[in-house]
């Protein structure tokens, strides 16, 4: 099991290439479940896939509160199959 990176604030663009750079594997994009902007998400063996998400989040962002995204509290999840 690789041990995952715990940034107190950070993004997931950030957490993933850093995962990447520091630990290998490979990074990929989806739609975010929040918005219409991408999200990363990596993976070490490309069978389980880890995300950055916020630790508390109330639902949908309307398209002005997209700016708070650039850095959050957040804590890495596993990604169930079937939000790939």
């Amino acid at each position: 099991m690789t041990t995952l990176w715990k940034p107190t604030v950070s993004n997931c663009l950030i957490w993933a290439l850093w995962m990447q750079l520091t630990r290998g594997g490979w990074v990929c994009w989806r739609k975010s479940h929040y918005g219409w902007w991408p999200h990363a998400i990596w993976s070490a063996d490309r069978r389980l896939w880890w995300e950055y998400l916020p630790v508390k989040f109330a639902g949908r962002l309307k398209w002005w509160q997209v700016l708070w995204i650039v850095m959050f509290r957040g804590e890495p999840r596993m990604v169930e199959r079937d939000e790939l």
